[in-house]
């Protein structure tokens, strides 16, 4: 695991490769790294933390591992240049918090086992202005944002 709070504040930090065998981002492990815009992440990883990369403002271009069930409340909370999102297929939830504040977000890609948007969690996406969710999907009524009209959301059957 990378330990909570374990580059908690490392401003300089511009790239990190998470090793093969790490397998948890603890909870606000690299958050407020503000250079950081080269991340990979390790396939078999099984969780990212709270706020684990919340503030990472530079942060643009990941790849999340097929392994993550649960998006943990703000994990990329504040990542203000990421434009594009694959959200994997065994992810089932999306907390709240997680994307907010990603202001240049335009495309959000779920896939099938999608179950379920907590609050909050795209608030303050500015670009987002279609959302494709495989049908079945619970959206927390504010989930884009409370009283947000310009997100269109789109349910769409999903092959699994």
């Amino acid at each position: 695991e990378i330990s909570a709070h374990l580059f908690d504040g490392c401003r300089s930090l511009a790239s990190v490769k998470v090793p093969v065998g790490v397998y948890s981002v603890d909870d606000y492990a690299f958050r407020g790294c503000i250079k950081l815009d080269d991340l990979k992440l390790p396939e078999m990883l099984f969780r990212i933390g709270e706020y684990a990369f919340a503030n990472c403002t530079d942060l643009a271009h990941f790849r999340l591992s097929d392994y993550i069930h649960v998006i943990e409340e703000g994990a990329f909370y504040g990542c203000t240049n990421i434009e594009k999102l694959d959200i994997p297929l065994k992810t089932k939830t999306i907390e709240k918090k997680v994307f907010m504040g990603c202001k240049l977000l335009r495309e959000v890609n779920f896939h099938s086992d999608t179950q379920s948007i907590a609050e909050s969690a795209f608030e303050n996406c500015n670009y987002l202005k279609k959302v494709f969710l495989p049908e079945g999907t619970e959206v927390h009524p504010n989930a884009f944002g409370k009283g947000n009209k310009t997100i269109q959301i789109n349910f769409v059957p999903v092959k699994k």
